[in-house]
C-alpha cells in the first residue's frame, strides 16, 4: 500500500527524471546520491508529520547536489586526504551552496529544506553520531549558514 508521501516521491521522480534524468529510489536508511539515482531513506506505513517534512527536504537536498553539480570525486579525494573530520565540514560549506542552487531555482524549497533542518537538528541533539566538537562546529557552520536558529545543545557548556 502506498502511502501519501511515497506518492509524492513518486511524481517528483517522474518531473525529475524529465527535467534532468534523475531517477528518486527509497530504500536503505540513509539519503546519497550518486549523481544520476538519489536514495532516500524506506518510509514506514505510516509517515509521522515531522519525517514527512525532512523527506521532502532530504529530496530537494539531494536533487541540489545533482542540479549544482557537486563533483562527487574531489568530494571523495579531500575525504581520502583528510579525513572524516575535514571532509565534514567542507561537505556542509558544499551542502549550504547546493541548497542556496535549490532555494534560487524553486521558491518553495526554503520551506522544505527548514524542516529538514529541523528534524536533523532534533536528531543530532539525540544521537552522538559525530563527537560533539566536530558535531558542534559542523552544526554551528549550516545554522549559521542557511539562517537558522543555533541548535540548544550548541551553548558554550556543550563542549564539556
Amino acid at each position: 500500500m502506498n502511502n501519501p508521501l511515497e506518492n509524492v516521491l513518486e511524481k517528483v521522480g517522474r518531473v525529475l527524471a524529465d527535467r534532468y534524468g534523475i531517477r528518486v529510489i527509497c530504500r536503505g536508511n540513509q539519503c546519497c546520491t550518486d549523481g544520476k539515482t538519489i536514495y532516500l531513506p524506506a518510509l514506514p506505513d505510516e509517515v509521522p508529520a515531522n519525517l514527512m517534512g525532512a523527506i521532502r527536504a532530504f529530496l530537494d537536498h539531494e536533487v541540489g547536489h545533482i542540479v549544482g553539480k557537486s563533483d562527487h570525486d574531489i568530494a571523495q579525494s579531500f575525504h581520502d586526504r583528510h579525513g572524516e573530520d575535514a571532509f565534514g565540514v567542507l561537505n556542509v560549506l558544499e551542502d549550504l551552496r547546493v541548497e542556496r542552487v535549490m532555494r534560487e531555482l524553486y521558491a518553495g524549497c526554503g520551506i522544505n529544506l527548514r524542516a529538514g533542518y529541523e528534524f536533523a537538528i532534533e536528531r543530532l541533539s539525540r544521537v552522538a553520531m559525530y563527537p560533539a566538537p566536530v558535531r558542534h562546529v559542523r552544526t554551528g557552520i549550516y545554522s549559521r549558514g542557511c539562517k537558522c536558529d543555533d541548535a540548544s545543545f550548541l551553548t558554550p557548556g556543550a563542549y564539556v
